[in-house]
């Protein structure tokens, strides 16, 4: 066996992270869902583990900008137009991934397609970023998963937030 150290969520969208022995990173998947936790990372723990190395991405994480209001409505209408012109909701989140400037909106979107392909919905991911996307953002979209609008959801989601930029402007 060997041992795995991983992030990820629990069912309160808390951050949590650990050690666990197992036969492969898939074993440490399926034992963290069954205990309720959403991984986000999990990576082989080397022979000699770096104490600083928590610190350090602690560290990073502090240097990272922050997400501001426009992050998010450039990431909603980027979304509605991907969406609408047909492209695969896994494709569409790689792509706004690798041409988001924002280093912390990076993370966040890299983060959404893990979760995605260990079985949560587009919803659950996002909810798994209270700090970014709050509960109405996440409804919003909910409710257009549900019926078959999830384009028009984040159209929605980005007027929304547009207007919230005009009034504290």
């Amino acid at each position: 066996m060997a041992t795995f150290n991983y992030s990820g969520r629990n069912r309160r969208g808390e951050a949590v992270s650990g050690r666990i022995e197992a036969a492969s990173a898939d074993a440490v998947a399926s034992q963290l869902f069954n205990s309720g936790v959403t991984p986000i990372d999990i990576l082989p723990a080397s022979a000699q583990t770096d104490v600083f190395s928590g610190l350090r991405a602690w560290q990073a994480r502090l240097a990272e900008p922050k997400i501001r209001l426009i992050d998010l409505i450039f990431f909603s209408r980027q979304m509605y137009t991907l969406l609408k012109a047909g492209v695969p909701l896994m494709q569409a989140l790689h792509g706004l991934r690798d041409t988001t400037q924002n280093l912390s909106m990076v993370r966040i979107t890299g983060s959404l397609a893990p979760s995605l392909d260990a079985g949560l919905e587009l919803t659950g991911a996002l909810r798994s970023h209270p700090q970014v996307f709050n509960q109405l953002f996440v409804s919003m979209v909910q409710v257009g998963e549900n019926t078959g609008g999830r384009a028009e959801a984040f159209l929605q989601v980005a007027l929304y937030l547009e207007r919230e930029r005009d009034t504290v402007e």
